[in-house]
């Protein structure tokens, strides 16, 4: 009986012991709240990253399409006209 009762006590120490080891596994709605959380961070990061390359790189961009434009015009008059 001694044994028994030993043994049984060393049984809920282990198992307690093992189950404050492990990682908690995490409800559907604590997940989703997690994921939530997290898009809404990175999305707000990658925002804030995105406008001002937006915003650095303007100028650049805006020069390079009229640049295009200008020459495909250009080479457009330089044709001669089919008819």
């Amino acid at each position: 009986m001694k044994h028994l009762k030993l043994l049984f006590a060393l049984s809920i120490f282990v198992t307690v012991v093992l189950s404050s080891c492990g990682e908690k596994l995490l409800t559907e709605a604590e997940l989703a709240k997690k994921v939530a959380e997290a898009t809404a961070t990175k999305t707000k990061e990658l925002e804030a990253k995105l406008d001002a390359q937006c915003t650095a790189n303007m100028d650049a961009m805006v020069n390079a399409a009229v640049d295009s434009i200008v020459m495909a015009k250009k080479a457009e008059m330089a044709m001669p006209a089919v008819k």
